[in-house]
């Protein structure tokens, strides 16, 4: 699952949310809605890329063999594939068709970020309280130059007292 994932990551591990939460908690069900959730949140607050919560999923279904697979089936085939693209894009920069998959790639990867922000809040956000706070927050984000550790800090403070 992760090895297939790897390769449709688009725009980096926040694209494929969508569809690793439906293989993690619907269809294998080594989680629930609200432990994807958790996971998703602690491995973005830790250093290193995004993707790592195919880490603590692994963990989730396997132990530490299914992390330790679900890590290497994620970052081994892109970064192959990656190695591999680089050495053909680079050797047509100043082509068409360059700029014209360049610029079709841009939209195709903002989407699949929006898809995973949407899959995220449905599965936090319970009730109209929570739904209010992931609003507030997506706001806030995309209308201020507010620093997101406040944010965070704030919309945790908020989860804990309405939770």
């Amino acid at each position: 699952m992760f090895a297939t994932l790897s390769l449709l990551a688009l725009g980096g591990g926040t694209a494929i949310v969508p569809q690793m939460h439906s293989e993690a908690v619907r269809h294998y069900h080594w989680l629930t809605d609200q432990q994807f959730v958790d996971l998703y949140a602690i491995t973005n607050v830790v250093p290193g890329p995004s993707s790592m919560i195919v880490c603590a999923i692994g963990y989730a279904g396997a132990g530490v063999p299914g992390a330790l697979v679900a890590t290497v089936a994620m970052f081994l085939p892109s970064s192959l594939l990656t190695y591999f693209a680089a050495a053909a894009w680079n050797k047509f920069r100043e082509t068409a068709t360059h700029k014209i998959l360049e610029d079709a790639l841009a939209p195709v990867a903002v989407g699949l970020m929006i898809a995973a922000g949407l899959v995220l809040a449905r599965a936090a956000d319970h009730d109209m309280p929570l739904a209010m706070v992931t609003t507030l927050v997506t706001m806030l984000v995309a209308f201020t130059r507010v620093n997101l550790l406040i944010i965070m800090a704030g919309a945790g403070l908020i989860g804990l007292v309405l939770g």
